[in-house]
C-alpha cells in the first residue's frame, strides 16, 4: 500500500504473463500510430493486446472489475506553417510540451529565429506532401500566415485529412473571406466548420506569448476531448 503526499494511494500489479509476441504487436501498433488497449485480467493473470479504431474518440484507460485496460494512443503531432514571432513562440511551447513538430516557413528570418532557439523540425515544400500523407486523427495543423492568400491551397489539402485540429491566424472578417474562398473551391460546409479561427482560447491575443499559450491550450483541450492526452 503506497500512500502519496496528496492523500491518495497506488495499487501495483506486476504482469509477468506478457509474451514476446504481444510486445512485438504493441511495438508494431506504436510504430504505425495505431491505437490499442492492453487488457489485463488481474484475477485470471493474463493479458491481451486489442486493436482499436483509428478514429476519434480514442479509448481511455479504465478498470472494469478485475480487468484493467491500459489505452495507448498515437502521440499528438503538429504541422506548423507560416512565419513570424508567433510561429516561433508556438513552436517553442509545443516542443516543451513534448509535441512532435514539423515546421514549414517560407521566411528566411523565421527560419533563422527558429534555429536560434534550437528548433530543428523544418521541412521544405518538397517534403510537405509526404508529411501530409502521414496525417491521422492525432495530428493538428496550425497556419500562422499574415499573407492569407498563401493559405488556401494548404488549407484545402489539410481539410482533406483526418486532422483533429485545424487552426488559422486571422480575425473574424479574414475568416469569413477564407471560408468563402474555400467554399468556392468546393470544400464542403462540414469541412469548413472544422477550422478554428480566430485561433486560441485567449480572445484578442496580441503578444506572441499570449498567442502561443492560447493556441496550445485550445489544441490540448481538443486533444483531451478525444482521449489523446490525459
Amino acid at each position: 500500500d503506497i500512500r502519496l503526499p496528496c492523500g491518495s494511494g497506488l495499487d501495483l500489479y506486476f504482469d509477468q504473463t506478457i509474451t514476446a509476441e504481444q510486445l512485438a504487436a504493441m511495438s508494431g501498433h506504436r510504430a504505425r500510430r495505431h491505437p490499442f488497449v492492453l487488457q489485463t485480467d488481474i484475477a485470471a493473470h493474463r493479458s491481451s493486446v486489442v486493436s482499436k479504431s483509428a478514429r476519434a474518440p480514442f479509448p481511455e484507460s479504465r478498470r472494469i472489475g478485475d480487468v484493467f485496460e491500459r489505452a495507448y494512443t498515437p502521440p499528438v503531432q503538429l504541422l506548423l506553417l507560416g512565419s513570424g514571432p508567433g510561429l516561433v513562440a508556438i513552436a517553442t511551447l509545443a516542443e516543451a510540451l513534448g509535441i512532435a513538430l514539423k515546421i514549414l516557413t517560407p521566411d528566411a528570418t523565421t527560419r533563422a529565429n527558429l534555429g536560434l532557439v534550437g528548433r530543428r523540425a523544418l521541412i521544405d515544400e518538397a517534403a510537405l506532401a509526404t508529411t501530409m500523407a502521414s496525417f491521422d486523427a492525432a495530428t493538428a495543423a496550425i497556419l500562422v500566415f499574415h499573407e492569407h492568400e498563401r493559405e488556401l491551397n494548404l488549407l484545402a489539402a489539410i481539410l482533406d485529412t483526418d486532422c483533429f485540429y485545424v487552426g488559422a491566424l486571422g480575425n473574424h472578417a479574414v475568416h469569413r473571406e477564407r471560408r468563402a474562398a474555400l467554399a468556392a473551391r468546393g470544400i464542403a460546409e462540414a469541412n469548413l466548420d472544422r477550422m478554428r479561427a480566430p485561433i486560441g482560447s485567449i480572445p484578442g491575443a496580441k503578444s506572441k506569448a499570449t498567442l502561443a499559450v492560447g493556441v496550445l491550450a485550445e489544441l490540448m483541450t481538443e486533444a483531451r476531448a478525444r482521449n489523446l492526452v490525459s
